[in-house]
């Protein structure tokens, strides 16, 4: 999971909140890790604002191929191959725009002897983190035009 360090969210230095959030991808990019795992890392941003929620890592290839490959499912980016013997993912640029909920935690670390806090998306909640727009968490009310997809 990438971090989001303090000062570095949206217009201000506040981390997003712990818990569930209405975002949409703002960016996606295919990389390769040093391990020469296969990954998209998106930018994940508040539905109706510009406010960086978080960063997430999703693994296309390797240990965290299979959580990679729920997260993916919710936000449409893959889909069942012609042959049903496995799962075609789509290229990185058309998860732009698209929209689920995702749960994010806070947790401290040390950097450079100073204590710091990220904000990352919990695998533990929903689907590896994410719910699709048409399964909101308590307390969220979606128009159907809110949903992309």
């Amino acid at each position: 999971m990438r971090q989001i360090l303090d000062g570095d969210v949206g217009d201000g230095p506040a981390l997003a909140k712990e818990g569930w959030h209405h975002v949409e991808v703002r960016e996606s990019q295919e990389k390769q890790s040093s391990n020469g795992n296969d990954y998209y890392n998106l930018e994940l941003v508040s539905v109706g604002s510009d406010h960086r929620v978080a960063y997430d890592n999703i693994m296309l290839t390797g240990k965290g191929a299979g959580i990679g490959l729920r997260k993916l499912k919710v936000l449409g980016g893959a889909q069942r191959n012609a042959e049903d013997t496995g799962w075609d993912i789509h290229p990185p640029q058309r998860l732009i725009g698209t929209r689920a909920f995702v749960h994010v935690f806070h947790k401290g670390y040390e950097w450079n002897g100073e204590q710091r806090t990220n904000c990352a998306v919990s695998v533990s909640e929903g689907d590896a983190g994410y719910r699709a727009p048409s399964d909101p968490p308590e307390g969220f009310d979606v128009e159907a035009d809110d949903i992309p997809f």
